[in-house]
């Protein structure tokens, strides 16, 4: 039953308290639930300093969708919303944000620079969300950091990106909360092996890296030997086999870097999906930060 108390006084301020909230929202008459969204979501979305969910609250309204179907449509549309906001940078690189909703006044953010496959490259950004980080975010809407997930265009790879990532990272830093000591870098497979590059290309950047199933050259072992590395692999990976990851925690080790390894014994070339929905892979990410 919906009463008239304004809703951010009768819940907890999380995400997942707005979408149960949706959920009755919508099953309501258009000009009701559109008296319910500016009466108790707003004033909430203020509150957080994020009223333009407002307005994506209200649009979800104007969908044309099967009526049998209009709740769910409308609400699996609000909540992709609500999760990924679609920008493009300076430079030219569409990308998706995901900002975690928080209460104003609160602390600078941690934040996730995530590099995908090489499956997901091309110039439609929706390609990108249904696999590793960008599908555990779209499931849940309360994932504490903020995230940058760019896409490479079709003719490209990492490797070419490397500037624009750059800039993406410090334009990022002046336009939403990012904590610039707190920013973690990881990648899938090309993002793995993008990742591995783009570390020891600005290595003063990032205060941990995390390569998923990718490759690098020993090489560079020195200029990344600083930076807190967790590399995962799959041993049954028969694309990118895991003696890639071997040879750079080898090289990492002999440096005395601050280095661990995972490999999955009975994993393939996925190895992500157990690493990205673990949460002491989060904890340990947390505990890096750059030195100040």
């Amino acid at each position: 039953m919906v009463t008239n108390e304004p809703f951010y006084f009768r819940c907890g301020k999380t995400a997942r308290n707005v979408i149960e909230f949706m959920q009755v929202c919508y099953e309501y008459p258009h000009d009701a639930a559109y008296h319910l969204i500016n009466g108790h979501i707003a004033p909430w979305f203020n509150y957080v300093n994020r009223p333009e969910l407002a307005r994506i609250a209200s649009d979800a309204l104007l969908l044309n969708a099967p009526n049998i179907d209009d709740q769910a449509v409308r609400l699996t549309w609000f909540l992709e919303n609500l999760c990924f906001e679609r920008k493009v940078s300076g430079s030219g690189l569409n990308y998706f944000l995901h900002i975690p909703i928080r209460e104003k006044g609160r602390e600078k953010l941690p934040t996730i620079l995530f590099l995908h496959g090489s499956a997901e490259k091309g110039a439609e950004l929706s390609g990108i969300k249904n696999q590793a980080l960008p599908d555990i975010i779209s499931k849940n809407p309360d994932f504490p950091f903020l995230t940058l997930m760019p896409q490479c265009t079709l003719n490209s790879n990492w490797q070419n990106q490397f500037q624009n990532l750059k800039s993406l990272v410090q334009e990022a830093c002046n336009l939403y909360p990012i904590d610039p000591g707190r920013i973690y870098l990881t990648g899938i497979s090309m993002g793995g092996a993008g990742a591995w590059k783009l570390a020891a290309q600005y290595p003063e950047l990032f205060a941990a890296l995390v390569p998923c199933c990718g490759y690098g050259d020993p090489l560079w072992a020195d200029r990344l030997k600083k930076i807190p590395t967790w590399i995962f692999h799959g041993a049954m990976d028969p694309l990118v086999p895991v003696h890639n990851s071997e040879k750079m925690f080898d090289a990492l080790t002999a440096l005395r870097g601050n280095v661990r390894l995972t490999i999955y014994p009975q994993a393939e070339h996925d190895c992500w999906t157990e690493t990205y929905n673990n949460p002491g892979f989060y904890q340990w990410l947390l505990e890096q930060h750059l030195p100040k």
